[in-house]
């Protein structure tokens, strides 16, 4: 139910029976469904909280006449016995914090919040200066605005958030800072889900800091977007922990762990560097995993040929694309699986008197590919005599492959393309075979 209206702010209300009340700011690009939506809408009704959600038409950081009309609306309407928790998102969190005292918050739970956009209080990236207005002048966090239970949830390795992290806390030794690790900006994401929201405000509630910050590392550490963002981090420096992190049988009973698979070239690009580092095993249980979470993607849109025998192994270039075989231009391309449109097929290594071929398979038959002219084409035996036979070989050490062509090396280069009569072996010429 809407309470109260004006050009730009909404003030939301659902009655519930919990102890407390909650009062939630929404975060930026919320613009456009202001009036249906507000911060924790879904844990407030699932959970029966009572709660009064502030959102925005315009992007003013909830500043000025109408945000204060609203909290005095907000205000005669609250239950005086019961605390208040104010909760808030980047630039809800800024908000949550402004207006703590306004709401006698008992406690408040700000997610990355900014210390002001204001270019002439502190530092921020060019792209903010859109949205000021006059209502921004002298925007800035001060310390008489800042509840004693202030909790600030951020990640400390967000340069951004950090930096307004510290001018925060340097304003009140009594406000918290909670370390959400490898939760970027969006922290919401890592801690997402309606049990998970609603263990941290009972926590915040209850007062307990230690739990809060208990709860808040177990959940981030169990949350499949904050997976992804660790895996994205590390896996260039640590490709070893990471393969080994995402094959965890813990992985695949999270919630949306498409959120980790669905970046497929990435980790197509970890496979390719385990490979390299002689963790085949790890690499091998990864790429079924990998494979299985494709095939119900494609599943849903019927994309193209990427049947596969596991005693046959696809091949992986140096760009984390797998090598494909264009059936209708005739062509040698890469790619990525989800992304398949029909005609494509993955190229697979099948040994043929002795030569390790790129060969295709249709409807579980195989077919090997030779050079034709200028194209790529299925193997013809009646026109043998002016085909090239193309090959696989190893390096010394049979961690990597080259592709040997009529007139050299198969180079798998940006945009999907393949060049295919490169004379030196350079990086960029290394398949590995999966």
């Amino acid at each position: 139910m809407i309470i109260y209206e004006g050009e730009s702010i909404v003030l939301h209300h659902e009655k519930g029976d919990s102890e407390f009340v909650l009062i939630t700011f929404t975060g930026l690009n919320c613009e456009e469904v202001a009036k249906e939506y507000f911060s924790l809408k879904h844990t407030a009704r699932k959970k029966n909280l009572t709660v009064f959600g502030f959102a925005t038409k315009k992007p003013n950081w909830f500043l000025g006449k109408e945000t204060d009309d609203a909290i005095e609306t907000l205000n005669s309407l609250i239950d005086k016995q019961k605390k208040v928790i104010v909760f808030g998102l980047s630039m809800g969190g800024y908000a949550a914090i402004k207006h703590s005292k306004k709401l006698r918050a008992s406690c408040v739970l700000s997610m990355s919040p900014k210390y002001s956009i204001n270019p002439e209080e502190c530092i921020i990236a060019e792209n903010y200066r859109k949205y000021l207005t006059d209502d921004m002048e002298n925007m800035s966090l001060k310390s008489g605005d800042i509840s004693e239970n202030t909790y600030i949830l951020s990640d400390p390795h967000e340069k951004t958030d950090f930096y307004h992290t510290q001018l925060i806390l340097n304003l009140s030794p009594s406000a918290k800072h909670i370390q959400t690790f490898y939760s970027d900006h969006v922290v919401y994401e890592s801690l997402s889900g309606s049990e998970a929201m609603y263990t941290l405000i009972i926590n915040a509630v209850n007062g307990n800091e230690s739990d809060l910050r208990r709860s808040a590392s177990t959940i981030r550490r169990h949350n499949s977007a904050n997976i992804r963002n660790r895996f994205l981090r590390s896996y260039e420096k640590h490709p070893i922990l990471a393969g080994i992190m995402l094959i965890s049988p813990k992985i695949m009973h999270l919630r949306n762990v498409d959120f980790i698979f669905e970046h497929e070239v990435k980790i197509c690009d970890l496979i390719y560097k385990l490979i390299f580092l002689d963790k085949r095993e790890i690499a091998l249980r990864l790429y079924s995993r990998l494979v299985s979470n494709t095939f119900a993607i494609k599943s849903k849109n019927g994309l193209g040929e990427i049947n596969r025998r596991n005693d046959l192994p696809v091949v992986l270039d140096i760009h984390g694309n797998h090598l494909f075989y264009d059936f209708t231009e005739k062509k040698l391309t890469t790619g990525n699986l989800t992304s398949l449109t029909k005609g494509y097929f993955s190229v697979i290594c099948n040994t043929i008197d002795g030569k390790m071929r790129p060969s295709i398979m249709i409807y579980g038959n195989l077919f090997p590919l030779v050079q034709c002219g200028d194209d790529v084409c299925i193997e013809n035996k009646k026109e043998s005599a002016s085909n090239f036979v193309m090959f696989f070989v190893y390096n010394y050490n049979r961690n990597y492959v080259f592709l040997k062509t009529r007139d050299g090396m198969a180079t798998p280069l940006y945009e999907n393309k393949v060049f295919m009569n490169t004379s030196v072996e350079l990086d960029f010429e290394k398949f590995v075979l999966l």
